[in-house]
């Protein structure tokens, strides 16, 4: 747990995390993903 966080960063933090795993799964479904200068340097 991160350490000197107050009450409201500290529920923010961990609200709805246990959908984080699921949203993750989709985009790496959605996305094509690779390195920046794969992307990057070659495109045309």
């Amino acid at each position: 747990r991160p350490d000197g966080l107050d009450a409201k960063s500290r529920f923010r933090h961990y609200v709805n995390i246990d959908r984080m795993e699921g949203r993750l799964e989709q985009l790496s479904r959605d996305f094509a993903w690779d390195r920046m200068d794969r992307i990057f340097l070659n495109q045309n």
